[in-house]
């Protein structure tokens, strides 16, 4: 990937300049109430066009400059009681700002206004290829502020941010990404909106909470005397009081208007006459005020004004190209001093701002300006009613302008104005690697949808490009049947040279590449690897970064297979390949699925090896890749297998800060990510965490559309509730995948995870018959697969099957196999994970060890195993700040039961029948075996094990003995 990022348009981060000039009313009851809100959250400021919204915040923010200035000449405290801006940071929106990555890039330019390190790591993060959730941004950017508070100041400084022209946001993932923000800022942050119309945020509540301070049309009216303050003392009319009430009331106080008629009445001898004919609305004053103002300036003047409205920001050089050529306003600036034929755009531009012509100075040089909204609505009115014919030639001079200058994004939106959809196809090309590290998909998809069809598959390149992107935004039908169209039209049209074969070949192989990818991630192992293969034998040997895409395609195939060696072997190659074309994204990720490989081949000190080394290579890198949370969530896992969960969580954390949740080129899912966070949730005893997190992997799988996801997650949550111990829950999901199990494609590796779910459940209902079959049917291709992890587990519950099944000896034999694959690699949580009944097991197989006098490391290791079970009452971890804002974990979740076990006698007693059931149970026999030491019928014994479930309140089997124990009842 390239490593270009977009450049950002600075004039957006720039307030409106602030002069005292002759036509500026000072307002203070207006500027006191905007220094009085900053004691709550947020300010808004709602009202129409032409209300005076940014000047009232340009004449605010120069009053707050000059009193700063006095202030620091001063050596006396400053009197105020309300909170005053430290700093003051501005963001002029637009429609573009619609893409969450785009907002998230221009505000945190914004806020570097505070600080150049705010925001410094959310901004490395943004620019690299899969960007982490915005929420995680918005946490990272949030601790970031936090650290900005100035101590012991009186009255408390305060940091403002200015979002203008918000009414130009209408994606809803925005809104609630600036609720966020407002919802979690510190308090010495305060938040100015303007808009022209009440945007979709809480505004009720924060008003309920007196966190809001408002500014509205009626606040923003000028007064009689603010009227007459404007019309007489800055405009000089010299008008009466009468005459100027009777402006104010027929404007109804609307800046605008005011200044519309003030335009109209300079020059004129007879302003009465024009007074007593003036009347009408808003919409009136507009259409014949503004007529009149344009009418009444010279042609050239008038050319230049039509035809550069259609820039929604104006300097010189821009103004000249859009224009055509300077030659359009000499003329008439032919007397301006100073002037010479390369600058008289921007003469033009300084001359209509001293002339008051609605025309908004936008840095403190004078280059960029902008037209007032009203006065550019009714120029592009008139333009399009009269040259219609020149809006295309005009948009394609700014489009041309624009991408001279590297602005492509503005180049781009030009380039769509002047429907010359060729030039926006190649314009989109060139500005994809940027666009596409900065992970601003959703930009990039809107741009191509704006393309008619044959344009796309005229370009069959970024037609494979735009099927990537719909792909990574989890349009999978979409981006296939895509494919599948430029395929045909790459297969129709037959190269007449070498090169042109060639240049077919790569882009075949492009295709094939992500659709071996997606096969891959769908579970159609054996489809994806023929498809990864054909994209090899096309993609030239000398197209590395390519290559390493096939490379990795055909790792993750072979994995999903189960082909472990094969795959670890391909994702060595793709790591190499990548590294040589010095793409840091695939590097990272080839190697994250080397030690997923590494783990399930049970080598846990070679994952972890492997995990360590992307680790410290990321940290020397100034901007890591998201994807370096794989690796955090990789190295979690195997600290959890070896129970040490502070460490894991934090590592669990880090990585689901970073880590994209719903990627689909370079994972196996969202399955890792949440199983490996349940786990540790259930294991530190935060139950509705460990359901968080299910609902989690629920909501990610039905977003990424891929069924064998949805089918992960569904395993997923009921091994989570059958560890909670509500084994009817997992049940009703087992009834249904029963009815699928049988399905040939469900023997295969990618479905692993579901039967050895499905197991379990068999388990807790003693059907130990059909546990055995099903582990008998897996263990040998696991073990012909080198997939030690695998076996491991697999063991484990053929063991438990065979001690519920009456056939004690072999059950110890089973774990015994287990334990001596399991001891190198240190194993702990597999086994404790089963709880009780592998427990029972365990110490069953301690007394054969003892009465064999058997030495060693395995004796050892079972002793560690059933320290650790001893272990179970588990304590929340230490919980970071980062950690408690995403909720990821909770230490409200935490129940108390579980973190300070409490003993208590049992209101009713067991009586010596149940005692005698449940110390059975406790042995791990089963119902039926029970009923047989007992000589009664296992009716019997289930209505004895209800009514111990009930005195003991608890669910299970597994839950009793263990609740049993607690109370010293065994």
């Amino acid at each position: 990937m390239s490593s270009m990022s977009l450049p950002i348009l600075q004039t957006k981060l720039y307030a409106p300049r602030h002069q005292r000039q002759k036509n500026i009313v000072s307002r203070p009851r207006l500027t006191e109430r905007l220094t009085a809100g900053l004691v709550g959250k947020v300010t808004l400021i709602s009202a129409p066009t032409g209300f005076g919204k940014s000047t009232l915040l340009s004449d605010w923010i120069g009053q707050i400059a000059e009193l700063g200035m006095r202030r620091s000449e001063s050596s006396s405290p400053p009197h105020s009681t309300f909170p005053t801006p430290h700093s003051i940071a501005w963001l002029t929106l637009d429609g573009e700002d619609n893409d969450p990555v785009r907002f998230l890039l221009y505000l945190i330019g914004s806020l570097q206004k505070f600080d150049s390190t705010v925001g410094a790591a959310a901004w490395g993060l943004l620019q690299s290829p899969q960007p982490p959730a915005p929420k995680t941004i918005l946490t990272i950017l949030l601790n970031d502020l936090s650290l900005l508070a100035v101590e012991g100041t009186q009255p408390r400084p305060v940091y403002v941010l200015v979002l203008e022209d918000y009414h130009e946001i209408t994606a809803q993932s925005i809104h609630e990404l600036l609720t966020y923000l407002i919802d979690h800022m510190p308090p010495h942050l305060h938040v100015i909106i303007t808009t022209r119309a009440d945007p979709p945020l809480p505004i009720p509540r924060w008003r309920a909470r007196d966190q809001l301070s408002e500014i509205r049309a009626a606040d923003l009216r000028f007064t009689t005397d603010e009227a007459a303050a404007f019309l007489n003392d800055r405009i000089g009319l010299h008008l009466s009081t009468d005459e100027v009430t009777a402006l104010e009331m027929r404007t109804e106080g609307w800046i605008a208007g005011l200044q519309l008629v003030a335009l109209s009445l300079q020059g004129r001898l007879n302003k009465a006459d024009f007074l007593q004919t003036f009347s009408g609305s808003h919409r009136y004053v507009l259409n014949y005020l503004i007529e009149e103002v344009l009418n009444r300036q010279p042609e050239a003047v008038q050319s230049f004004l039509l035809q550069t409205s259609i820039l929604d920001r104006l300097c010189g050089p821009l103004c000249d190209a859009v224009t055509g050529s300077s030659s359009v306003v000499s003329d008439d600036l032919s007397s301006m001093q100073g002037s010479d034929a390369n600058d008289q755009s921007q003469a033009l531009l300084e001359q209509l701002y001293q002339a008051n012509l609605f025309l908004t100075p936008l840095d403190d040089e004078g280059q960029w300006y902008r037209y007032h909204p009203l006065f550019a609505e009714v120029l592009q009115h008139r333009l399009n009613q009269t040259q219609p014919e020149a809006l295309p030639d005009l948009h394609g001079r700014a489009s041309v302008w624009y991408e001279q200058h590297g602005l492509l994004t503005d180049a781009i939106r030009h380039a769509l104005r002047a429907a010359d959809f060729p030039r926006m196809a190649s314009l989109i090309e060139r500005s994809w690697p940027a666009t596409w590290n900065q992970g601003a998909v959703t930009t990039l998809l809107n741009w191509v949808r704006a393309l008619p069809q044959e344009t796309l598959m005229a370009r069959p390149s970024l037609a494979i490009s735009y099927a990537w992107a719909l792909a990574l935004a989890g349009q999978i039908e979409t981006a296939e049947v895509g494919l599948r169209q430029v395929e045909a039209v790459l297969q129709v049209v037959e190269p007449d040279s070498g090169p042109a074969l060639l240049a077919r070949n790569t882009l075949l192989g492009r295709i094939a590449a992500l659709q071996a990818m997606m096969a891959a991630r769908r579970g159609e192992s054996l489809r994806a690897v023929q498809l990864a293969q054909t994209a090899l034998s096309l993609i030239p040997v000398d197209m590395m970064l390519l290559r390493g895409d096939a490379c990795y395609a055909l790792s993750l195939a072979y994995q999903q297979h189960g082909a472990l060696p094969e795959a670890l072997q391909g994702y060595q190659e793709a790591t190499r390949l990548s590294v040589a074309a010095d793409d840091h994204f695939l590097a990272v990720a080839a190697r994250y699925h080397e030690g997923r490989i590494w783990m399930a081949q049970g080598q846990l000190r070679m994952a972890a090896n492997t995990y360590q080394q992307i680790l410290t290579a990321a940290a020397q890198r100034e901007r890591p890749a998201p994807v370096i949370g794989l690796a955090h969530i990789g190295y979690a896992e195997i600290l959890y297998q070896w129970n040490e969960l502070a460490a894991a969580a934090q590592q669990v954390e880090t990585g689901l800060a970073l880590s994209p949740s719903g990627s689909l080129t370079y994972t196996d899912g969202p399955l890792h990510r949440f199983l490996t966070l349940a786990r540790i949730r259930q294991a530190v005893g935060d139950q509705d965490g460990a359901l968080a997190a299910v609902q989690l992997a629920k909501d990610t799988a039905h977003q990424t559309g891929i069924s064998l996801d949805e089918e992960r997650a569904a395993a997923l949550e009921a091994l989570v509730y059958l560890r909670l111990g509500q084994a009817e829950v997992a049940g009703q999901w087992a009834q249904g995948y029963a009815q699928v199990l049988t399905d040939e494609a469900h023997l295969m590796y990618a479905h692993e995870f579901e039967v050895l779910v499905f197991v379990r459940v068999l388990l807790a209902q003693e059907r130990a018959g059909e546990a055995q079959a099903l582990l008998t049917h897996w263990l040998p291709a696991a073990e012909a697969a080198q997939r030690l992890g695998s076996i491991i587990e697999m063991n484990i519950l053929q063991a438990q099957a065979l001690r519920l099944d009456g056939q004690s000896a072999a059950a110890r034999q089973t774990l015994a196999q287990a334990l001596v694959l399991a001891e190198p690699a240190g194993y702990i949580r597999v086994f404790v994970d089963e709880d009780e009944p592998l427990r029972l097991l365990l110490e069953d197989y301690r007394l054969q060890l003892a009465a064999d006098r058997m030495g060693g490391r395995l004796p050892e290791y079972v002793d560690i195993l059933l320290a650790a079970f001893e272990e179970q009452t588990p304590t929340a971890p230490q919980i970071s700040p980062l950690l408690a804002s995403t909720q990821l974990f909770t230490t409200e979740s935490l129940p108390s039961h579980h973190l300070q076990p409490q003993r208590s006698k049992l209101v009713e007693p067991l009586t010596g029948r149940e005692l005698e059931v449940l110390r059975l149970t406790a042995t791990g026999l089963s119902n039926a075996a029970i009923a047989a030491q007992l000589v009664v019928s296992v009716g019997t014994v289930k209505s004895h094990l209800k009514h111990i479930y009930g005195k003991l309140a608890v669910q299970s089997r597994t839950q009793a003995v263990a609740r049993a124990r607690a109370l010293d009842l065994l």
